[in-house]
């Protein structure tokens, strides 16, 4: 997750170093103990990802009545 408006050269490869990251054995390792697997995904799997989650707690919070405080 950037600010908006980050050029898209620098999101491609903070997601590349990301991905590489995620990889790593000892890195894998920790998540695990953790009890976290990680999915790591390219910027517009990330931009679905996140639309769609919006879209699903939108409708949820509304069914649900609930209102800002």
């Amino acid at each position: 997750v950037t600010q908006a408006k980050v050029p898209d050269a620098i999101v491609r490869k903070l997601s590349a170093d990301i991905t590489e990251i995620m990889q790593m054995p000892d890195v894998k390792a920790k998540f695990a103990t953790l009890g976290l697997d990680p999915n790591p995904q390219g910027p517009a799997e990330f931009d679905s990802f996140i639309a769609g989650e919006f879209s699903k707690w939108s409708r949820v919070i509304k069914q649900a009545g609930i209102v800002p405080q």
